[in-house]
């Protein structure tokens, strides 16, 4: 016992000589973290040098910035040096950006990290900037902070009109959106694995990209009369989705049979990807198929496109490794990069028609774009193409007699 206590004094001692920071006795567990405050310039330097002595303790710390200076907070170099020790951050005061790079999970190595205190300056905050934190519980904001303000661990803009991130840490398996909320920002509920329903009130109109994504729990939506935006991948990777129910009086939006539609059901939107179903018929009268509309959607293994369609999205049926053939009808003019990407099983696609060559994009893996134009640059050819390999961009595709 005396052994251990004189450790966490010496562990006390050599962060404060070190990086020049003060702190106070804990015993280094989750529970009962050292306090950690770091004073002087946020460089990466000195950040290092104090991420290296927490790494080397292996004791739990709350780690206070708060007195540092800093402009711009960089989370990247963060996400690139932090570790699972650190269970509470507060940010410099002086912070008036918390930024990143690429596709914006910065803090994802913060495994441990339960809450993030954000001081008053801040005013920019990058989409997504703590979708990476598995344990985060809550986004604190210090109360005279101008743009932004936090509920119950949620991070809103000041007004509490748009929610910009849900904390993927927390345990709760529901959540009714506060009303007044009119946008559900984009990454909003990115990988929040443990919600399996979220309420949305009449007052959201906004649901932007990627706002669900990811979340495997939910097994069911309603959207409200409100909602006349969902952006693009707003529930994709949602596995165990099985409906999409649009309220009958939303100007915008349909549904049928779990699927989303437009409100004229001309455009299919998207197609839950925890449907059990194997096949699944497209509606006639639908004109275009949306971008990821049924990405992911694993347990299908055909799929039927009828004659009025016109458009497949972008990433349309990206990763369908169930799908081993597809017709693509007579009146398609344009099929969207990626459309059919990720289609590991796909052997077989039969073109009812011919297909502009600018509608015609990076569609499909391997060389089938390639060999459908070989002979008629401007239009392609149609009929049945083959491959025993539909793996990869080296795919090779053969037209049938």
């Amino acid at each position: 016992m005396k052994k251990n206590k004189l450790l966490i004094a010496f562990t006390v001692l050599i962060f404060a000589l070190i990086v020049c920071s003060s702190t106070s006795a804990g015993t280094g567990t989750k529970d009962d973290p050292v306090s950690m405050v770091v004073t002087g310039e946020f460089t990466r330097a000195k950040m290092t040098e104090v991420l290296a002595e927490i790494n080397g303790a292996k004791k739990y710390v709350s780690l206070d910035l708060s007195p540092m200076t800093c402009d711009v907070f960089d989370l990247e170099f963060l996400q690139r040096n932090g570790q699972e020790y650190v269970v509470s951050l507060k940010l410099p005061g002086a912070t008036t950006s918390i930024v990143g790079s690429g596709s914006g999970l910065y803090l994802d190595r913060f495994s441990g990290l339960a809450s993030v205190t954000i001081p008053k300056g801040v005013t920019s905050i990058w989409v997504g900037a703590f979708s990476g934190c598995t344990s985060l519980t809550a986004i604190n904001v210090d109360v005279a902070n101008p743009a932004y303000s936090s509920q119950d661990g949620v991070l809103y803009n000041k007004g509490k009109t748009g929610l910009h991130t849900y904390p993927l840490g927390k345990a709760v398996s529901s959540f009714a959106i506060p009303n007044g909320v009119i946008c559900i920002g984009e990454a909003a509920f990115f990988y929040c694995t443990d919600l399996a329903s979220v309420t949305i009130p009449n007052s959201v109109t906004t649901i932007e990209r990627w706002a669900f994504t990811d979340c495997h729990s939910l097994t069911s939506v309603a959207i409200s009369n409100g909602v006349t935006s969902i952006g693009w991948g707003a529930f994709s990777g949602c596995t165990g989705l099985t409906a999409i129910n649009v309220n009958a009086t939303n100007p915008a939006y349909s549904s049928q049979d779990g699927v989303l539609y437009n409100k004229g059901k001309t455009t299919l939107h998207m197609y839950p990807s925890g449907k059990a179903a194997s096949s699944f018929t497209i509606p006639n009268g639908v004109t275009s198929i949306g971008d990821n509309a049924f990405s992911d959607c694993k347990n299908l293994t055909n799929i039927t496109i009828p004659s009025s369609v016109t458009t497949i999205g972008n990433s349309a049926f990206s990763f369908c490794t169930g799908l081993t053939s597809v017709i693509i009808p007579n009146g398609v003019t344009t099929i969207g990069v990626a459309a059919f990407g990720g289609c590991t099983g796909l052997t077989s696609v039969t073109f009812e028609g011919t297909i502009p060559s600018n509608g015609f994009n990076n569609s499909f893996n391997g060389d089938l774009r390639a060999k459908f134009y070989a002979t008629n640059s401007a239009n392609g050819t149609s009929g049945t193409y083959k491959t025993t390999a539909p793996v990869g961009s080296s795919s090779v595709w053969t037209k049938q007699p």
